[in-house]
């Protein structure tokens, strides 16, 4: 099996190559990184959470300073930023990160991230905590309830009865005077 593998200094060199053919051009890419490691978990302190992070060279098994660290909770589009803008690593390679309370999560679980960005040695790492710190979600959806935006079997009673009625009302109408136009000139002749 073809494993990549880094030299004696943990550095991997990966050269990319593509000859061409007739719809593109030839082109050649090196990327050169080393790998990393990042050791996050969830520390509760005097009542106040806090995320601990430290940033290893896993080829070395030595701290990283220096660098900086996202602390950031996932959410759908964009992710909620916890802490200052730039965290950077002690000489220790960690980071202590308090975490706001009232922050919402589904059944009170939050995924936090703690994310080192386009480093030039390393890219972009990310690792992952699940925290059941957060506020669980209420749902307040209305989805099963009769309501305007309701689904088509869900459609309020009222809108179901009154529009009906008026339209059997006035067919009922209509064909009340037709009736009674044919009997008028039934009775004329």
């Amino acid at each position: 099996m073809n494993a990549i593998k880094p030299d004696s200094t943990g550095t991997y060199n990966l050269l990319i190559s593509f000859k061409g053919n007739d719809t593109f051009k030839k082109a050649k890419k090196n990327i050169v990184f080393k790998d990393v490691d990042i050791r996050a978990k969830l520390i509760t302190k005097d009542s106040v959470n806090y995320i601990s992070a430290t940033l290893i060279n896993t080829a070395t098994n030595t701290p990283i300073t220096g660098e900086s660290l996202n602390i950031q909770v996932q959410r759908l589009f964009k992710p909620l930023k916890i802490g200052n803008e730039f965290n950077y690593t002690n000489e220790n390679g960690a980071i202590f990160i308090p975490i706001d309370n009232g922050i919402p999560g589904m059944d009170g679980n939050i995924a936090i991230e703690v994310v080192l960005n386009e480093s030039d040695d390393f890219g972009t790492v990310k690792a992952i905590v699940n925290a059941p710190i957060g506020v669980p979600i209420v749902d307040e959806s209305t989805f099963n309830e009769r309501t305007m935006w309701s689904p088509r079997n869900k459609t309020p009673l009222f809108l179901l009865i009154f529009p009906n009625l008026l339209i059997f009302g006035i067919w009922g109408l209509i064909i009340y005077l037709i009736t009674n136009l044919f009997k008028i000139s039934k009775s004329k002749i």
